[in-house]
């Protein structure tokens, strides 16, 4: 990856694995001069809408510069990736009930002693003739979504792993939107279905809000362990709006978390 970043000529590069910091030493160790490493990770989250009658959303955090022995989000990692174990296990249990040849040391070993995920059980899968490419293994007959052999994981509540990232001098931040800009979102405050740019619009005021409150309960700046070499500047969210930059004038009309259509002047 070191290597891939440097060809790129890339200045910067993180290392955000799933729910560990294990490979941040062999990483720090490689780097070469003129790339700067920043470490952090990848958490496995769900957002649980108001209305509980909705379904969750998953969601993926990427935690930058965080303290990696601090106990709370360390204990926390540590469930995930157990439960990750846990998750497989029963998956491969599932199969093996309904007579299919799978087995759970096939998985281990994709797994190469890193975080266990979907993906190795697919690749286990298709070692073992059941499918013959990941994205059969991917579909409801078999562990995709509404899947005849797939098991939920333990993922963590966004609010908290966000308040747990901070804890620990870290900067929280949304590795992707939770909703398919092709497709649009449902929205759980509004109940409708919602376009792409509403989607991005409804996302960047949620995520302003979370941030401006995790703010006040925590004013700490992100510590220098993150970095392999001398930390360039970095700033948190304000936990107020400045005073010196105008707010700009609204020139929509809102409907909950999403804006309606510009209204017509004819």
């Amino acid at each position: 990856m070191l290597r891939a970043a440097v060809d790129a000529r890339l200045d910067v590069v993180a290392l955000t694995d799933h729910d560990t910091t294990a490979g941040w030493a062999e990483a720090a160790a490689a780097v070469p001069s003129g790339l700067t490493l920043i470490r952090g990770a990848e958490l496995s989250c769900v957002w649980w809408p108001a209305d509980r009658d909705q379904p969750p959303i998953s969601l993926h955090l990427l935690a930058y510069l965080f303290d990696p022995a601090e106990p709370r989000l360390r204990a926390e990692r540590l469930r995930v990736r157990e439960g990750r174990v846990g998750r497989a296990r029963t998956m491969v249990e599932r199969m093996v009930a309904d007579g299919h040849d799978m087995r759970w040391d096939d998985v281990a070993e994709e797994a190469g002693g890193g975080p266990v995920g979907r993906p190795h059980v697919a690749r286990a899968m298709v070692r073992r003739g059941l499918v013959s490419t990941m994205d059969e293994a991917f579909t409801a007959a078999w562990i995709g979504a509404g899947g005849r052999y797939r098991v939920a994981k333990p993922d963590t509540n966004v609010l908290t792993a966000i308040e747990l990232v901070r804890a620990a001098g870290g900067v929280p931040v949304f590795a992707r939107i939770p909703w398919p800009p092709s497709v649009g979102c449902w929205c759980p405050m509004v109940r409708t279905r919602c376009s792409p740019r509403r989607a991005w619009a409804a996302l960047r005021r949620t995520t302003s809000t979370m941030n401006r409150r995790l703010g006040r309960r925590s004013g700490r700046s992100p510590p220098s362990w993150g970095f392999s070499s001398p930390a360039p500047a970095i700033s948190t969210v304000p936990t107020k709006r400045s005073r010196s930059v105008p707010r700009r004038p609204s020139r929509r009309r809102t409907n909950g978390c999403c804006p309606r259509r510009p209204v017509s002047n004819r």
